[in-house]
């Protein structure tokens, strides 16, 4: 369990305000943009999991010569997913006098520094998914990894690769 922030635990900053010239400086780099919202779409929920059924598509065009009749496909259910929501969360303690004495606002109420985390909490949960692309302990519905370069197909019983073998 956390313990509270006391001014003990930074002498720099109230005992001896050497920390007074340069070091109060915003370590934030630069903010930069979000980038899961460009890679995954997320939509809001009001449940404690989601079911998926993925529908399949339809197989490639095939060339017809004259007078051939155009071949028909259809769509199949393809895999079950279950999606689990997770609750995150991370807080802090400061003591009183800490609070009272922060002249610098080096601990400042509005939780900036909390947000920052929580903004890098997602950008890391939704980049792993293309950190464990080639990964095979994080498998998809499909049993296979997300770079697999072969996945089942659901309506065929084969494989569906992940290049057309022509170009």
């Amino acid at each position: 369990m956390a313990t509270p922030m006391l001014r003990t635990g930074y002498p720099d900053f109230f005992l001896s305000r050497l920390a007074n010239i340069y070091t109060i400086i915003e370590d934030r780099y630069d903010r930069y943009k979000p980038v899961m919202p460009m890679m995954m779409f997320e939509a809001p929920s009001t449940r404690s999991f989601e079911n998926i059924s993925q529908i399949s598509g339809f197989g490639q065009f095939t060339q017809l010569g004259e007078n051939e009749l155009i071949p028909h496909d259809e769509r199949v259910q393809g895999f079950d997913i279950k999606f689990t929501h997770v609750r995150w969360g991370l807080g802090f303690k400061l003591g009183k006098h800490l609070s009272m004495d922060d002249l610098d606002r080096l601990f400042p109420q509005d939780g900036r520094d909390l947000a920052d985390s929580a903004l890098d909490t997602q950008e890391t949960t939704a980049a792993n998914h293309f950190n464990r692309a080639f990964n095979e302990n994080f498998v998809g519905a499909d049993g296979k990894v997300l770079c697999a370069t072969d996945h089942p197909q659901a309506k065929a019983c084969g494989s569906q690769k992940n290049r057309p073998t022509t170009h």
